[in-house]
């Protein structure tokens, strides 16, 4: 076990959670790059602090609820408590240890938040155990290690966290470093649990009764990322700007979306389309190395006949450059660039949208809405447009005082098939606001006899 926080090979320290995110983020080698050194290359742009945003913040308060009702049920359990850290200053491994060792014969306790930091391949990696519990099993002690979350589904990186944590103190009893009540741990008396919100009961899991998680995969999962040439390895020694990446939906609830976004913008990078990283590097290979080459393109070129050969381009080489030509008006200098910032795509298909007479019959159509809440980890809300209408929706637009045209801040309608050239006649949309709260739980019965005794409101 090295204190320092750097391995002798060089390698920056790694926290347990970000291996975690590396995960949950799609095995994103940038951000993995990100995340060394306490975020050091993150930092070093001028709106770092836009990495946490309020909903972080939210979100820890709500995992710290969650932790101080967890600590309540076992003290009123009868468990001992061998000390609580704090997220500013949490509890030593150390001093953790020595207290074990005077822990009383057959007697359940427990420690909150505890620092922990050990080798894993060439990384040293650190990290803040949730709970240590102390259990007895036949007069012999089983330390439990405890992650908790407050989410309702069971996730991968959930358990690659527990694992890491898990592997670390195993090294510690294998070098006969625990003793409880004057018996020795071994590495098979440490066990791991993920704790959650019981999706049923809508509260807290007790962890005591939980089955210990069999951790051999996501042990064997560390081993291989964490090892010499493995993807962490691989992100350490490379740049940033080498690395692959793509910016999808995912990013949205990246801490570094706020880093990658602006610098993809800025270096005019052909990401900024979401474009996959084998279409980046084909495009690169041949020359079409950012956003301005690839949106003046000769599509039918040899350059462009080339790249629709490539197997490795899994796009239209025509949509890739009207897209690079469209996202290049938003960015500076833009305005001197022929088109428009939303364009259609040729050959995209045709709608599957239903059209709205069938036979004679006017078609109710639903566009709906579903609002999540992230710090509850749950569905807030569905809300939906219904209509029955002959006319479309249309957002129109308008022209501000530069003569360049806007999006304008209403919704209209319009017939579906305007008669001749004349203009079609605008109108307003007409109709009534229906909200009904939901009291109990959702069952998943949506009868409507299952909604009698709701509350409705109608505007």
């Amino acid at each position: 076990m090295s204190n320092g926080s750097r391995t002798p090979a060089g390698r920056p320290t790694l926290r347990v959670n970000d291996i975690g995110e590396f995960i949950r983020f799609s095995s994103c080698l940038r951000r993995a790059k990100l995340a060394f050194n306490k975020k050091a290359l993150a930092r070093s742009l001028p709106f770092y602090g836009r990495l946490e945003n309020t909903l972080d913040v939210l979100l820890q308060e709500k995992g710290s609820a969650i932790e101080r009702a967890w600590e309540r049920d076992l003290i009123t359990a009868g468990y001992t408590n061998l000390g609580r850290g704090t997220s500013e200053a949490p509890l030593a491994i150390d001093d953790l240890l020595a207290r074990l060792a005077t822990c009383p014969p057959n007697t359940p306790a427990f420690a909150r938040e505890i620092s922990i930091h050990g080798r894993i391949g060439t990384f040293e990696v650190e990290g803040r155990i949730d709970f240590v519990l102390v259990l007895w099993r036949e007069g012999r002690p089983v330390l439990r290690i405890v992650e908790g979350k407050a989410s309702r589904k069971d996730r991968t990186y959930q358990r690659l966290q527990v694992a890491a944590y898990v592997m670390v103190v195993r090294h510690l009893a294998a070098a006969r470093l625990i003793t409880i009540s004057g018996i020795r741990i071994d590495a098979i008396d440490v066990e791991g649990v993920v704790a959650r919100i019981d999706d049923q009961l809508r509260r807290p899991q007790d962890f005591v009764s939980l089955e210990a998680l069999d951790l051999t995969a996501p042990i064997e999962d560390l081993e291989r990322l964490l090892a010499p040439d493995g993807p962490f390895d691989r992100a350490f020694l490379a740049n940033l700007d080498d690395l692959p990446y793509a910016l999808e939906p995912k990013c949205d609830a990246c801490v570094f979306g706020v880093h990658c976004l602006p610098e993809t913008a800025r270096q005019r990078r052909i990401e900024l389309i979401g474009a996959s990283p084998g279409t980046v590097a084909a495009l690169r290979a041949e020359g079409v190395g950012s956003l301005d080459a690839l949106a003046t393109l000769d599509i039918g070129g040899d350059l462009a006949a080339a790249l629709r050969a490539n197997d490795a381009v899994d796009e239209d080489i025509e949509h890739l450059a009207i897209r690079a030509r469209a996202r290049l008006m938003t960015l500076p200098g833009g305005d001197d660039i022929e088109g428009y910032r939303v364009e259609a795509l040729p050959r995209s298909g045709l709608s599957q949208l239903p059209p709205h007479e069938i036979e004679g019959r006017r078609l109710v159509r639903i566009y709906m809405v579903v609002d999540y809440d992230y710090v509850e980890d749950r569905i807030a809300s569905v809300s939906a447009h219904i209509t029955a209408s002959d006319h479309e929706l249309r957002t129109p637009f308008m022209q501000d005082a530069s003569g360049r045209w806007r999006p304008a801040a209403r919704v209209i309608e319009v017939p579906s098939a305007p008669a001749g050239d004349a203009p079609p006649t605008e109108r307003g949309i007409s109709g009534r606001t229906i909200i009904r709260i939901k009291a109990g739980a959702w069952t998943g019965d949506c009868r409507p006899s299952a909604l009698v005794g709701q509350n409705e409101l109608i505007a």
